[in-house]
């Protein structure tokens, strides 16, 4: 009987320690690399437009890639983000998995450039089964330079922002752009803080692919 026990006991010790160094990887290793993607340290620390719609985030991310073209033809594809219109631009095959029925396109469309300030950016299509369709909605776009948005759900604009979506367009006077996106959000908590960087791991890797795809498309085929 004593075996038994210590031999459970064992097995307990040992998996409370492969979680907690598990974890202490994670945070210390894993978040660092992946909270500031491609960003320069002073683009991670910069202030940039949208900021201020989080007054006190506790969380937040910079992501960015180097763009072989100028902003013009980087925006028409920023206009078209949406399951609904032009793609979301990063693993179609995996967001099909879950029924999203994504086809994200390789060549700008005329109606989908259109995209004003309260318009809502879907990240699922409008008959999933969500109750509540999660999306983005613009809060403020600043031609060729940057578009703002703000979390929430199809009913509504949120009352106050929580956690936001910023693009910016950083053009380089060798024609190059520096094409960056970040989220502040407002946790509350330590540990709401704590689940919301270990919940950015999918996020970063849909993120990443994201900016690659639309890297990919400014740079092969011209905006029309």
């Amino acid at each position: 009987m004593k075996s038994r026990a210590a031999g459970g006991c064992g097995c307990l010790l040992a998996i409370i320690v492969f979680f907690v160094t598990t974890l202490a990887v994670y945070f210390y290793v894993i978040w660092p690399a992946i909270a500031n993607w491609g960003a320069t340290g002073v683009e991670a620390s910069a202030g940039l437009p949208g900021d201020h719609a989080v007054a006190s985030p506790d969380l937040r991310t910079t992501r960015a890639v180097t763009v072989r073209a100028g902003p013009d033809r980087i925006w028409p594809w920023l206009m078209e983000l949406g399951v609904d219109r032009g793609g979301m631009y990063s693993y179609d095959w995996l967001e099909n998995l879950a029924g999203l029925n994504v086809h994200s396109t390789w060549r700008t469309t005329p109606e989908w450039q259109s995209l004003r300030v309260g318009d809502f950016i879907r990240f699922t299509p409008p008959d999933y089964f969500l109750p509540n369709d999660p999306g983005v909605w613009v809060t403020g776009l600043n031609f060729e330079r940057a578009m703002l948005g703000c979390l929430g759900n199809g009913a509504g604009p949120p009352e106050k922002c929580v956690r936001t979506w910023q693009f910016i367009l950083q053009p380089n006077k060798d024609g190059l752009t520096r094409l960056m996106v970040r989220t502040n959000a407002q946790t509350g908590s330590t540990l709401g803080a704590a689940l919301g960087k270990l919940f950015e791991l999918p996020v970063f890797i849909m993120e990443r692919r994201m900016l690659l795809g639309i890297k990919q498309r400014a740079e092969a085929v011209p905006a029309r």
